[in-house]
């Protein structure tokens, strides 16, 4: 009578173990898929941000955006920028002020976040593909403008990620979403998650 009282004991641990494991997978599953979600989510955004500074800067030095990233990049990293200088003071009379034209690498002037590397900024992290890139033009207030839009799906910075088991069933609309900068209907270079 003892002994199936011990067995009954142990039949019992165990079913309160196995129920305590399968209830910490139940709720821990989808919070380590959240927070995998949200840190890969931040670093998609910070490379779509620098991204969108490249494309501010080849404006400046172009005139339009560009529609591919080689020559983004070229003109980012071999490309040259105008500006102007005033020499002299513009509220002392007695003196001849002056413009100077200066040019000064492109590089120089954009602020990148630390540790972005132009020559991979067509890499998805966490990914082989790259991202994809448009350019057109677009009339507005009849004046032709150009526009741009750096894009990439969900599902290709989080494919890794599902190879490893992770299902999002959470939130489904996870994988078929995608992230932006920059607009193809109207000239702006935020993202579409500000």
């Amino acid at each position: 009578m003892k002994a199936l009282k011990y067995v009954l004991y142990l039949v019992l641990a165990i079913g309160i173990a196995a129920s305590a494991y399968f209830l910490y997978n139940t709720i821990g599953t989808p919070i380590n898929e959240r927070k995998a979600f949200n840190q890969r989510s931040d670093e998609v955004k910070a490379k779509l941000e620098n991204i969108a500074e490249a494309q501010k800067a080849y404006y400046d030095v172009h005139g339009e955006y560009a529609g591919d990233f080689t020559s983004l990049k070229n003109t980012i990293l071999t490309g040259e920028r105008m500006e102007l200088m005033a020499i002299g003071d513009p509220y002392d009379t007695t003196v001849i002020m002056r413009i100077d034209t200066l040019y000064v690498p492109v590089k120089d002037k954009v602020d990148f976040d630390e540790g972005f590397d132009v020559n991979t900024m067509n890499l998805i992290p966490h990914s082989s593909d790259d991202f994809r890139i448009v350019e057109k033009k677009k009339i507005m207030n009849e004046i032709e403008v150009s526009v741009f839009e750096v894009s990439v799906r969900n599902e290709q910075w989080l494919t890794d990620l599902m190879e490893k088991g992770y299902t999002f069933d959470y939130d489904k609309s996870i994988l078929k979403d995608s992230l932006m900068v920059g607009s193809l209907s109207k000239q702006i270079s935020t993202g579409n998650w500000q």
